[in-house]
Order: structure tokens, then sequence, then C-alpha cells
């Protein structure tokens, strides 16, 4: 479903000198212009670290049809949503000055990669503290998001994650998760350190990217892991309805049943 930012953009007519409807729409499609262009052709090269742990990003057919590229990539993006992009990279983008202000950060906007399985990426900051190297990772949130991270004083997984795969690249041991409530931009800061917990969780994520990889190699197609939409043919779910590669996917024509079983990444609840 749709969300529209015209519901929140309310203003009350005066007389018939304006219509609180129109301005409204007309902001609304404003938004909508900002959504990224589609491209004509999308291939992915590597796996992507904020993508992986989350979504479609933990269905292994989902990669194999990103490898071999599409012209049918959509990121269906609502005006709501474009407006949560545009808040949260604003206070990205802030925040990162902050950081620089303060005289921490060594590096920032970092490229990272792995060869196996394939990642790249680029983390937003290594800084140092107490003569030690670490790398930051910025998250903005919602009031609501925020103040569950602040009770438990533990990250989404799919942000452990992220930040796990830097620390695996960058050969550093520690770092923390900086998050932004959108609303008061209040932050908090949650350190990660690759322990041996942590390092268990990361290597089972690896070895389940290096799995969904060599199915993509192989030219082993992956089943469809849900069976609902793998028996109606046609996405019913979350994840699939969200996909981008939504398309290509049920395309009987494009792409067939599959031929390799591989079950959704297991994503762990912190």
């Amino acid at each position: 479903m749709s969300r529209q930012m015209i519901k929140g953009l309310k203003l009350k007519n005066q007389g018939n000198k304006l219509n609180a409807s129109d301005i409204a729409q007309a902001i609304e499609q404003g938004l909508l212009s900002q959504r990224r262009p589609s491209k004509p052709f999308t291939q992915k090269k590597t796996f992507s670290p904020s993508s992986i742990g989350y979504g479609h990003g933990t269905c292994a057919r989902f990669w194999f049809i990103a490898f071999s590229g599409t012209d049918s990539w959509q990121d269906d993006v609502d005006s709501m949503g474009v407006a949560n992009m545009g808040v949260g990279a604003a206070v990205h983008d802030y925040l990162q000055e902050t950081l620089k202000a303060s005289g921490m950060v060594v590096e920032d906007e970092v490229e990272i990669k792995l060869e196996d399985p394939p990642v790249r990426g680029y983390l937003d900051a290594i800084v140092k503290w107490n003569d030690e190297n670490l790398v930051c990772e910025i998250k903005t949130t919602r009031e609501d998001a925020f103040s569950f991270r602040q009770m438990s004083g533990k990250p989404m997984t799919n942000h452990l994650i992220q930040i796990l795969l830097y620390l695996k690249a960058t050969g550093l041991k520690r770092g923390f998760l900086l998050y932004v409530n959108k609303n008061d931009q209040t932050m908090l800061v949650i350190p990660v350190e690759l322990n041996e917990a942590n390092e268990a969780l990361i290597n089972e994520v690896l070895e389940w990217l290096r799995t969904a990889r060599a199915a993509f190699d192989n030219n082993d197609l992956p089943i469809i892991p849900f069976v609902r939409a793998r028996n109606s043919g046609e996405p019913s779910n979350k994840i699939c309805r969200s996909c981008p590669v939504q398309k290509d996917c049920f395309n009987k024509e494009m792409y067939g049943e599959g031929v390799v079983d591989i079950p959704l990444m297991e994503v762990p609840k912190l």
C-alpha cells in the first residue's frame, strides 16, 4: 500500500484564496520527482553490506537475479519513503560533519572489499578514540525504534551484520553504531566488538553468502523460498512484494521453478 505524504500536509483553506489539497498534491509530486530514476539495466557485481540480513537481501534467488542483471529493476518508493530517505540523508550528512568537527575522524566514506564472498561497500567513518581506531556507522531511525534500541542497548541485527562486515574487511576489532532519533536528533552509541559470539554470527552470514554466490557461479537457480508464493506463482508476502526483481522472479518464461533449495538467511533477533 502506498503511503501518501499528502495526508500529513494539511493547510486550512482561506476562502477562495488557497486550496490546501492542491498545494499538498504539488508538494507530494515534488517528493516523487526525487525518486531515483529507473536504470535501463541493473546488475550487481558484489553483495551490498547494507542489503544483507534484511528483506530481499536474505533471499538467494534475489541475489541470483541481481547478479544476472535485469532491465526490470523496481525501486518502488512511495512519497513517504522519499521523505524519510531525504530526512535520513540530511541527518546523516550533519552527523558526519559533526564527527569531523570533533577531531575524531581518521577517514570517512571508506571503501571496503571482501573477495570471498564478494562484498563491496562504504563505511561511514574510521575514528580514533583513546589511541584506537574504531569503525563508526551512522543510522537514523524513528522515535519508537530509537527508544527500543535505547532500552535494549542492542542494535538491529542487519545493522550489526553490516558493521561486523566492516570490521572483518578493515581488520579492526571494535566499533560503534551511532543511532540518531529523527524526531529530536538525540543520539545513542551502541558499541560493537568482534567477540566470540559476533565472530560466529558473521561467519554464518559469510557462509550463506558463499552458498548464494556459488549458486550463481554454477548457474543453479534457487527455488523461491516461500511455499505460498511458489505455489501461487505470484508475490504473496512482504519480502516478495517489496523485492526490486519480483517481475523477473515470477516470470516463468525468464526464470523457472529453480533447481536448488537455499533457505532464507537466518537472522537472529537481538
